[in-house]
């Protein structure tokens, strides 16, 4: 009985959870598996990606992001910290990809029912 209560109180809180907290957390999984195509699906048209090699605008963003990850798959990701404030989300973690270790910085624009990617920075550790 106390596993059915259990399991009624998780589905509730996801049926009413809402659906930019959702994208949200799309977007966190897609970092931690490396998915570009996620990631690009969800950015902003004004999406500013800088990556150890530049910097670009959403036009060649995807691109570039599908480019790196491919050079460098994920091997390990570990969320440092994660916030809310007002209208963004913010994410910060540690990455190992390829042979190398970054720093990233994912900025979220929460806006009601819809999350996007506003700038995804990775950056050399």
């Amino acid at each position: 009985m106390k596993g059915f209560f259990l399991m009624l109180f998780f589905m509730t809180a996801t049926l009413f959870s809402p659906l930019g907290a959702q994208q949200k957390e799309d977007i966190v999984k897609a970092l931690m598996a490396g998915k570009a195509e996620v990631l690009c699906a969800n950015m902003s048209s004004n999406c500013e990606l800088i990556l150890p090699s530049g910097t670009w605008n959403s036009g060649s963003a995807c691109n570039r992001l599908s480019a790196f990850l491919q050079a460098n798959p994920v091997k390990r990701f570990s969320l440092m910290h994660q916030g809310e404030s007002d209208q963004t989300a913010f994410v910060v973690a540690n990455l190992q990809a390829g042979q190398s270790e970054y720093r990233v910085y994912a900025l979220i624009r929460l806006d009601g029912d819809h999350s996007c990617l506003e700038q995804l920075r990775i950056e050399s550790n």
